[in-house]
């Protein structure tokens, strides 16, 4: 719906306050150029009738501040490529593809990112092909064929590192998907997933096949076989239901699955 060009080396800050945006035909916005000295401040924006297959939600450059935001997407909702970036106060009604948060699809050197107070109201997730998911971090995106590298375990990057990010206070209303599908595309340490509530997962049989409830962050490399570290990862405070998953009940309770030797912790 908006885009523009960013001059090289200019710093801008473009500002967005109020608009309420009815069915989006693709992304939101593109911006071209210098997109690393783009930072966007946006406030009371609503976004509705997004159930075109790649209607996402705004991208967050760096030191962008997003707040008091409602999205109706079907793609990437809330989108963190960036460093030094707010998102606080996200109402979500979200359709069948892509996950809610988004940090994926290429391997970045990015840090200081707090995404709070989600609270997702409908999510109709109905194929593992959809990339469902709370949090997500998807495999690299292949512009020649336009789809992701799902079963490529070795396009990570181990000279970047995605550090210091908190994703706090997520709510999910009614049947959800997982938590997280995380491909590491490159180092992460202190990542915190903290105060999640998802009120049921939903199964993969019957008439209305939803849920798709299994979170996992598989072993990845780069292409030369080195492992990417994952350290400092801590799942906090997370409820199904009125049940809190511990590390005893992580896969039965939580459905979580991740790679033994990545530091994660659960509280």
């Amino acid at each position: 719906m908006w885009k523009g060009t960013v001059p090289w080396g200019q710093k801008t800050t473009w500002l967005v306050n109020g608009p309420t945006l009815n069915s989006p035909p693709f992304n939101s916005m593109d911006w071209y150029g210098d997109q690393a000295s783009l930072s966007i401040s946006c406030t009371d924006y609503k976004q509705v009738g997004g159930f075109f297959g790649q209607t996402d939600g705004m991208e967050a450059y760096p030191g962008s501040v997003y707040q008091d935001i409602f999205y109706h997407t079907n793609d990437d909702t809330i989108k963190v490529y960036y460093s030094d970036v707010s998102i606080s106060n996200v109402l979500v009604q979200k359709a069948t593809t892509a996950p809610v948060i988004q940090f994926g699809w290429a391997s970045r050197n990015i840090s200081n990112i707090q995404v709070d107070n989600v609270n997702i109201i409908h999510t109709r997730w109905n194929s593992n092909g959809s990339n469902p998911g709370l949090i997500g971090s998807n495999n690299v995106y292949d512009p020649s064929t336009t789809s992701t590298s799902a079963s490529n375990f070795s396009t990570a990057d181990t000279h970047s590192t995605a550090q210091d990010i908190t994703f706090s206070n997520i709510r999910a209303e009614g049947i959800s998907g997982p938590l997280m599908r995380i491909y590491a595309l490159e180092n992460f340490s202190n990542i915190t997933i903290s105060n999640v509530w998802i009120e049921e997962f939903g199964c993969c049989t019957g008439y209305e096949a939803v849920g798709i409830p299994e979170s996992f962050m598989p072993t990845m490399t780069d292409s030369s076989g080195n492992n990417v570290t994952v350290d400092g990862f801590v799942i906090s405070n997370f409820m199904v239901g009125d049940e809190k998953v511990t590390l005893d009940t992580a896969s039965t309770v939580g459905h979580l699955y991740w790679d033994a030797a990545y530091g994660v912790t659960i509280e």
